[in-house]
């Protein structure tokens, strides 16, 4: 089935890491297009007329474009990092992608990736006087994502609970293999 862009929310903690609150990014916000800039290594073997490509990573950056509405708490936290010039761990959020379209781990859940993005302003408040107050810029990510579920329909908006997904149990090794 055909998927549209609303079936996928995402969400900011603008609580704490220990305590967060999942902020629909939504109101104001007219823009927020992921781009997964993925690192590749290509490699040519002698024997081959192909070259093989292999993605060995990715620099993640969200672009964003935003009316700035002064009570949405996400455009507030955004508008921080422009007006105060924030940089370093002031300028970072968490930001929380949930699929409503694909089910998650147990029984009710959703696929949901939960990962540290660092805010990087662009533009501010461009055109004339009679011109929406426009900021834009990216977020660039900061490490891993971590994959889980996300418990919540989508008209709790955000009031949910992420799970990351339990760790993989390293392959077992039976005495007498590898090294």
């Amino acid at each position: 089935m055909l998927q549209f862009r609303r079936n996928s929310y995402a969400f900011m903690n603008t609580g704490t890491a220990a305590v967060p609150v999942w902020s629909l990014i939504a109101e104001g916000f007219t823009d927020f297009t992921t781009e997964m800039n993925p690192n590749e290594n290509e490699r040519h073997y002698i024997h081959e007329k192909t070259a093989r490509t292999i993605t060995s990573g990715y620099n993640k950056t969200i672009s964003f474009e935003m009316d700035m509405y002064d009570d949405d708490v996400c455009c507030k936290r955004v508008a921080k990092v422009f007006d105060e010039e924030q940089t370093g761990s002031e300028s970072q959020v968490e930001i929380l992608t949930v699929k409503y379209f694909q089910k998650g781990d147990t029984v009710g859940t959703y696929f949901a990736k939960k990962q540290t993005f660092t805010i990087s302003p662009n533009q501010e408040a461009s055109g004339d006087g009679s011109e929406t107050y426009i900021l834009s810029g990216s977020f660039n990510a900061m490490g891993d994502p971590i994959v889980g579920s996300w418990d919540a329909e989508p008209e709790a908006l955000g009031d949910g609970e992420f799970t990351p997904r339990p760790a993989a149990a390293p392959p077992s090794q039976e005495p007498g293999q590898g090294t």
